[in-house]
């Protein structure tokens, strides 16, 4: 299974920049399946998703601020989770109205959570992606179109009993680094089956939309999750996927 991650490295120098606009800055999105309804073949998954926003762009509003941690808002965008494998046709599952958790009015960012639950009538597989054309610029060309997505597939494992759960990853919308300067950045994991889990750069548009390969310079241990970044005078993004590696059908 996997799920898709995007976050900004914001490089700080004489030519650091900052972002203006109604800009998306990352997100993840993680499933967990709560009930299943063996006689009728039905699964209840629950989703959840960490989106991140310029300020006062997303769902916390014009007024956010730090003390606006913890208040929900309505989406603001076009945007959507839409089931695109395994249901019928392209099914809008759910938008983007989150709580809000974290605001830097320094760094111009908001971030929230939110979730939303679907009773599936087959163990799948399934593909759920929600995409957007509003990335945050960067100084390398890309058309501004950002996608994530998770795949699912909800059948009972042979070592646990239970069905799996997609592996969790934790970020925060902007990360500072120096130019010229080598900066390591842990991806934080974990895997609620005690999985091993792996990174990778998410490779095609159907992972990240446009932003695939705006990560010049960026290595990535696939084990370990680190990262390291030596930064140049450029704002860059880092779209990867979170992979489990199953040792059990």
């Amino acid at each position: 299974m996997a799920i898709g991650v995007s976050i900004v490295l914001m490089v700080l120098g004489s030519l650091g920049i900052q972002a203006a606009g109604p800009y998306f800055r990352g997100g993840s999105l993680r499933w967990r399946v709560h009930n299943v309804d063996k006689v009728h073949n039905n699964y209840n998954v629950s989703f959840t998703y960490q989106l991140m926003w310029t300020l006062g762009e997303g769902p916390c509003g014009k007024h956010c601020s730090e003390t606006s941690v913890g208040i929900s808002g309505p989406a603001t965008g076009p945007e959507n989770f839409i089931c695109e494998k395994g249901c019928k046709g392209q099914t809008i599952l759910s938008d983007t109205s989150y709580s809000v958790s974290a605001v830097s009015q320094a760094d111009q960012w908001e971030q929230g959570i939110g979730s939303f639950s679907v009773m599936f009538g087959h163990p799948g597989p399934f593909t759920v992606a929600i995409e957007g054309h509003d990335w945050v610029p960067l100084k390398i060309e890309t058309d501004g179109q950002w996608r994530l997505q998770t795949e699912l597939t909800l059948g009972v494992r042979s070592d646990t009993g239970q069905p799996n759960a997609s592996p969790l990853t934790f970020n925060i919308p902007v990360y500072k680094v120096y130019v010229g300067c080598l900066t390591p950045i842990r991806i934080m994991t974990l895997d609620p089956d005690a999985d091993r889990v792996r990174c990778r750069f998410a490779r095609t548009r159907k992972e990240c939309g446009g932003v695939c390969n705006s990560f010049p310079g960026v290595e990535l241990d696939p084990v370990s999750t680190d990262t390291s970044f030596k930064a140049q005078h450029v704002r860059v993004d880092i779209s990867f996927m979170v992979e489990q590696v199953l040792t059990y059908p």
